[in-house]
């Protein structure tokens, strides 16, 4: 017996030996880091870095490269610190995730401190492979929280209230429009070129002149003269001048002399003048001498015309077009904004003083309708036409920007550029009603934490500084940017400028927009690429095609050296007419024009910064020489989403079609899915129901669509409809297009694994169906077509019917409406919503029986 036991501990010795051996080497290699992992694309809410973001539970994804082929995640741990410190040393004080056993390497959502208000969070990640081989921590990432609360706003929204009544304009009460005695009717259209305008005004002598202004504005553009003295002028009708004219003016006869010019325009051109001189007296009596019949015109410039002894008697007299008020212009004698055309751009500057070594400064901006902001000199992104778009009575995208690398010690100065965009939206009625939202406005607020802990804060308020007599003197995406570069103030984003009083006055309080503050939780808009021409061509004299080689959606920049005054026009759009000019109807009523008067300094840089276009080709005229393709860049502008899919094969022509189609589809991301060209340039509902899905094989779109569901959530009505388009039009209330609403969160739940989207947007989304069946239900179970139907199909294309196609438009709408149901029901048993899920399928069902019961023939197997 006791051999037996004596052989079997023989055994058993070496066995036990083996174990611990293998034991202690297995314990061994899990403590080895595994080979080769690497982590890259460190997101959070699918954004690098993010700043200022507005969700407290943050999700955070990664993704991780291995030389091994078999490698496979088995556990993560996650660890978030409230310094790079800290992080450096591995400690997580807002969260360590500990080992987590799961290969999820997406939307892994924060569960540490409660996150507040400015915190700023440094988070790593490393993995455990399915051998238990742990790798090295990855490279360090950040995001940071933005403004939670309403209450953590202390700055106030200014800006220049256009609204501001202006005492001067009443000048023009009595004046009329005048032209030259051309053929036609000069008010609907009229030639193109100058005109040339004289009257001998006098001025009573019984009390010496005090000041003296003569206020008006050409159709296009005017330059005046007085007793032969240059004394200002306008290239925009639409922004009526007041010139100080009283060092020209003296008591008895004076000479005003004025050249007018009609430009070539898009559409109808109509040309005209109008204005008045306004003589304010010491005694306080006020003479007011108005355009009129009397003035004298010509069609063609003489030797010293702008004198007071020159002999006009050969001239005409001018023709009476009609009184202020008159169309096509209006009533330029009031500042009614209802129906003004673009406003100039806002410029706004606030002096500060720092006086310890900052640790870290973060400015939170919402400038309305589009924003640059500066900070000594220098832009705080490379953002453009910031901030997102929004129904602004809704919600309102502010950005967060790190601008700890741009203050200085001592002076400084925070400046920002204001341009119309889609808030202030001139384009009342062309081509349909488009709501406006009120002037431009901004709101700034600058914290600045010092590297002893003190703290300040910088806000908009009366203390900054506003002008609109900038050089931006029209900004409008449909029409184009007008920049006058004699009017650069430079310098003036800097602390050493002199900000004159007569330009500069105290910024007006606001009224704040109805929406809510919202962070901007998605990619901006950026220049992702530059195109050079690739040739230029003169269909007619003075008159030049710039060809891109491609299309895009962005705007040209120009080199060039010109004459002071000069100015040069560039017109933007995809084709060509038959004589090679540029077809600018496939723009409709969207002027699509910039225009650019030159400083006369050099070479002179420009391109425009509040205004984008699709387009190819650009006609060019008022150039002071023959164009080279080097004095032009088209920069492409673009939502700046990333790259995720690729395609390639050995047909080049395949090839070519792809990269279009990638082309293509980055010209409609513009904050929203917009088509960029002519005058919509809408969040139409319709086709992203299908494009997001393409769009995300070739780039990321999860944090883009995500923003676009909140515009289309916040456009339902309150019975429950949605339009055809989200944000500015509101037309429509059919099934078709807003179908997008339940479309994109089911495929976002399948595509990116995500139903975050689902379930923030269920409810909505069923108030949607359930209103689609109550407005649209028939007795026969079937629904009523109201919408767009089968839009643009085979027989459209072939111009055999409309563009609502030939598929009957109320078999669209059923069969719209049973895929909402179906989507529904799949969304509900996914939220654990077991009496919904049971609803729909009931309701589903019975809506495929209807449909086939209408719309099904089954002696032909057709739908009809």
């Amino acid at each position: 017996m006791f051999r037996n036991i004596a052989e079997s501990w023989k055994l058993f010795v070496p066995a036990v030996l083996l174990i611990c051996c293998l034991s202690s080497a297995s314990r061994a290699e899990a403590l080895m880091p595994a080979p080769g992992v690497t982590f890259s694309h460190l997101t959070c809410e699918y954004l690098d870095n993010p700043e200022g973001i507005d969700t407290i539970a943050p999700r955070l994804s990664w993704e991780e490269k291995s030389p091994a082929k078999s490698y496979l995640q088995s556990s993560y741990r996650i660890i978030v610190a409230s310094s790079s410190a800290l992080l450096r040393a591995g400690k997580g004080d807002l969260w360590d995730s500990g080992k987590v056993n799961s290969p999820r390497t997406l939307l892994c959502s924060y569960g540490g401190t409660p996150l507040k208000s400015r915190r700023r969070c440094w988070w790593a990640v490393r993995a455990w492979d399915t051998r238990g081989q742990l790798s090295a921590w990855s490279q360090p990432a950040t995001f940071s929280m933005g403004l939670l609360s309403p209450q953590d706003w202390k700055a106030s929204w200014i800006g220049k209230d256009a609204r501001r009544p202006k005492p001067y304009l009443s000048a023009l009460s009595g004046a009329r429009w005048i032209w030259f005695p051309d053929a036609g009717q000069p008010s609907i259209a009229a030639p193109v070129g100058k005109r040339y305008f004289r009257s001998v005004v006098n001025v009573p002598g019984h009390s010496p002149v005090k000041r003296a202004s003569f206020v008006g504005t050409g159709d296009n553009q005017f330059t005046l003269y007085v007793n032969g003295k240059q004394a200002g002028g306008s290239t925009i009708w639409y922004q009526v001048q007041s010139l100080d004219v009283s060092r020209y003016i003296h008591s008895g006869h004076n000479l005003l002399a004025i050249e007018a010019k009609n430009n070539d325009e898009n559409g109808p051109n109509p040309a005209g003048l109008i204005g008045a001189l306004k003589i304010e007296h010491r005694d306080g009596s006020v003479s007011v001498i108005p355009t009129g019949a009397a003035w004298k015109s010509s069609e063609a410039e003489a030797a010293g015309w702008t004198a007071l002894g020159y002999d006009d008697s050969t001239w005409q007299l001018a023709r009476d077009l009609g009184p202020n008020g008159m169309q096509p212009w209006g009533d330029l004698a009031t500042a009614n904004i209802s129906s003004s055309p673009p406003l100039p751009a806002q410029y706004l500057r606030r002096l500060f003083t720092t006086r310890r070594q900052v640790a870290h400064a973060t400015a939170y901006v919402c400038g309305l309708g589009f924003s640059q902001l500066y900070v000594n000199g220098k832009l705080a992104t490379d953002h453009v036409m910031d901030p997102a778009l929004s129904d602004y009575r809704k919600a309102d995208y502010y950005v967060t920007m790190d601008v700890t690398r741009l203050i200085q010690t001592g002076r400084n100065v925070i400046a920002a550029v204001l341009g119309n965009g889609r808030f202030y939206a001139p384009r009342r009625s062309v081509p349909i009603s488009t709501e406006s939202f009120g002037t431009p406005r901004l709101l700034v607020q600058l914290e600045i934490t010092y590297a002893d802990g003190s703290k300040q804060t910088v806000v908009s308020d009366r203390s900054w500084k506003v002008t609109d007599q900038g050089p931006i003197r029209a900004n409008n995406e449909y029409d184009g940017e007008i920049y006058d570069a004699r009017m650069a103030m430079a310098g003036w984003t800097l602390p050493g400028f002199a900000a004159a009083p007569k330009l500069w006055a105290s910024a007006d309080i606001l009224q704040a927009p109805e929406g809510r503050l919202c962070s901007q939780m998605l990619e901006p808009m950026r220049v992702t690429g530059i195109v050079h021409p690739v040739k230029i061509s003169s269909p007619n004299p003075g008159k030049y095609i710039v060809d891109m080689g491609q299309t895009f959606y962005g705007t040209v920049r120009l080199k060039l050296h010109g004459k002071r005054g000069t100015t040069v026009h560039l017109t933007s759009a995809y084709a060509l007419l038959p004589d090679g000019t540029l077809k600018t109807a496939d723009n409709r009523s969207a002027l699509a024009t910039d225009s650019y008067t030159f400083m006369g300094s050099g070479e002179e840089v420009w391109n425009p910064i509040f205004k984008g276009q699709g387009f190819r080709r650009v006609q060019v005229t008022g150039v002071p020489s023959k164009p080279v393709v080097n004095n032009f860049e088209g920069l492409i502008e673009q939502s700046d989403v990333r790259p995720v899919g690729s395609f390639s094969c050995s047909n080049t022509l395949i090839n070519k079609i792809h990269g279009a189609m990638r082309t293509g589809m980055t010209m409609f991301l513009r904050s929203a899915p917009l088509d960029p060209d002519r005058d919509e340039r809408q969040a139409w509902m319709g086709d992203p129901a299908k494009d997001s899905e393409s769009e995300a094989y070739n780039f990321d779109v999860a944090a883009f669509y995500t923003k676009w569901m909140d515009d289309v959530r916040r456009s339902q009505r309150p019975d429950g409809t949605i339009p055809d388009l989200s944000m500015y039009w509101k037309q429509g209330s059919g099934v078709e297009w807003p179908s997008v609403f339940t479309i994109i969160p089911d495929w976002f739940t399948g595509f990116y694994a995500d139903t975050r989207l689902e379930q923030k947007n269920y409810e909505a989304m069923k108030h949607w169906v359930i209103a689609m069946q109550r407005l649209h239900g028939r007795p026969d179970g079937t629904l009523e077509g109201v919408g767009f139907g089968d839009w643009c199909d085979t027989y459209t294309i072939d111009g055999k019917v409309g563009d609502n196609g030939l598929t009957p438009l109320d078999l669209v709408a059923t069969a719209y409406q049973h895929n909402n149901e179906r989507i529904l029901q799949h969304a509900a048993e996914r939220l654990g919503k077991t009496d919904d899920a049971l609803f729909w399928r009931s309701s589903g069902d019975a809506l495929s029986a209807a449909f086939l019961h209408k719309f099904y023939d089954p002696a032909t197997n057709t739908f009809t």
